[in-house]
């Protein structure tokens, strides 16, 4: 089995410890990166970090989850590259439901409302795994398709 890169991004260190625990306990092998603002993240990603799976919060100072991912969606774009292929998975974890319709907007994977237990954030995780075996896109074939 791959190893997989997951990024945790939220302003709140409980929950980005908390994310990352259950990340690290689940099946999959994984280097995870934790994040607790937008801007961090994409610093990271411009220096070349690239996760297969980003678990993002929407409310948190600074640029909010959604404004950061138009960020990168836009910078997936002007470097002329698949967003399928070149852009994480981005799954929203928030406590704000209301803001759905701003995360489909940015074409996010899923959704899930605070507080999340552990079953239904492993759910999701598993099915967001799949649709990255689904489209080929497993932490080497992404690394190529990086670089050209």
């Amino acid at each position: 089995m791959d190893k997989y890169r997951f990024a945790v991004c939220d302003d709140e260190e409980v929950v980005r410890n908390l994310l990352s625990a259950w990340l690290s306990k689940s099946q999959y092998k994984s280097e995870i990166k934790e994040y607790s603002s937008g801007e961090e993240l994409l610093n990271d990603i411009d220096a070349g970090v690239n996760p297969d799976i980003l678990f993002l919060d929407i409310a948190m100072g600074g640029a909010d989850g959604i404004d950061t991912a138009r960020e990168l969606g836009k910078r997936v774009e002007n470097n002329g590259r698949s967003m399928r292929a070149s852009r994480p998975l981005i799954i929203y974890v928030t406590g704000i439901p209301d803001r759905m319709g701003d995360a489909f907007g940015v074409n996010a994977y899923d959704y899930l409302l605070k507080p999340v237990s552990q079953p239904v954030f492993d759910g999701v995780l598993r099915r967001a795994v799949e649709e990255l075996l689904r489209y080929g896109l497993k932490m080497a074939e992404r690394s190529r398709l990086m670089l050209m």
